[in-house]
């Protein structure tokens, strides 16, 4: 005959055994669920700035209008799927800046945002222009607005609304397109 504590341990033993699997197993889900492929915004490789460059031109419809709406989402911190100012994703930056700037209605998503616009060589970008980095995966863009002068402002994973150059070996190496958005 056994001893009576031989089968309380091995009971114990048990249920700790389902008590670790079904804990890993929900923790594996979480993983998942966190780090699943998004579109998101890169973090790039410098700490950016976030002074715009001077306005080319005045008016209603101008750079200045455009930076202005720009300087009220610097800082704002990043949040997947975010489109206010308590927290916004690349796209949702993008849409809410043209929308306050000049009144354009933009879709929400990067890849929609790429087929509505007149696609341009990097070199002839001008304020206002959207540029597009290929980040990962089938449908990982990120996008940001081109504000001259090789600057554009986007909102970073970990540093939210921010400034960042072109030239930046981390935007060299991503950048896929640029375009000017299609004027109704």
């Amino acid at each position: 005959m056994k001893a009576p504590g031989n089968f309380s341990f091995r009971l114990i033993l048990m249920v700790m055994f389902v008590i670790m699997m079904v804990g890993c197993r929900q923790v594996r889900q979480a993983q998942r669920d966190i780090y699943r492929p998004v579109v998101t915004a890169p973090d790039g490789p410098f700490e950016a700035d976030s002074t715009l460059p001077e306005p080319y031109e005045t008016g209603s419809n101008s750079t200045a209008t455009l930076f202005k709406a720009i300087d009220g989402w610097i800082g704002v911190p990043y949040r997947y799927g975010g489109t206010t100012k308590s927290g916004v994703d690349c796209s949702g930056l993008v849409m809410n800046v043209m929308l306050e700037a000049w009144g354009l209605h933009l879709k929400r998503s990067s890849i929609e945002m790429m087929n509505d616009i007149d696609p341009i060589h990097k070199d002839d970008l001008q304020p206002g222009d959207l540029v597009f980095f290929k980040i990962g995966g089938r449908q990982g863009y990120h996008v940001g607005i081109y504000t001259g002068q090789g600057r554009f402002v986007h909102s970073s994973t970990s540093r939210g609304v921010m400034m960042s150059g072109l030239d930046e070996p981390y935007y060299i190496r991503h950048y896929h397109a640029s375009g000017r958005i299609k004027r109704p």
